[in-house]
């Protein structure tokens, strides 16, 4: 996927943050007080909802749906103990313009997942198959 350019270069400042959409995608650009520009999908990995009404503290981006908390500088989550991280793109700054390359988000440095909420929690079901009560209750008629 190609860089796609999000905004000019003055539309965020040192210690803000700004949603800009860049085609079908939403962009969160946070650039954390005393830290570099950054870029992430503009959606909470909690919830998959939108972060256009999230707070900044200049440090912290907060989704106000269910108040979850995530470090600017990493994206982890920092609110509960989980492993949720807002998904970064990459980012680079050209003249006058901030550019983003807005497709699959960023693998992790750490070689996490991209994408946790898909990962089956049941052991021993085939993924993609219906839980069907009858199945788990036949063994007690």
């Amino acid at each position: 996927m190609a860089f796609i350019s999000i905004c000019s270069a003055d539309a965020v400042g040192e210690g803000s943050m700004g949603l800009f959409q860049a085609g079908k995608k939403s962009i969160l650009l946070v650039w954390p007080a005393g830290g570099e520009l950054k870029a992430y999908r503009g959606r909470c990995p909690h919830a998959d909802m939108p972060l256009t009404e999230s707070s900044f503290d200049g440090r912290k981006v907060t989704c106000l749906h269910h108040n979850w908390g995530f470090e600017c500088d990493t994206g982890k989550c920092v609110t509960h103990a989980v492993r949720n991280a807002l998904h970064p793109y990459p980012l680079r700054i050209e003249g006058e313009e901030i550019w983003a390359r807005s497709g699959s988000p960023a693998r992790r440095a750490e070689g996490g997942r991209q994408c946790l909420r898909h990962k089956s929690k049941q052991k021993g079901r085939p993924r993609g198959r219906p839980f069907l009560w009858a199945e788990s209750t036949a063994q007690y008629r």
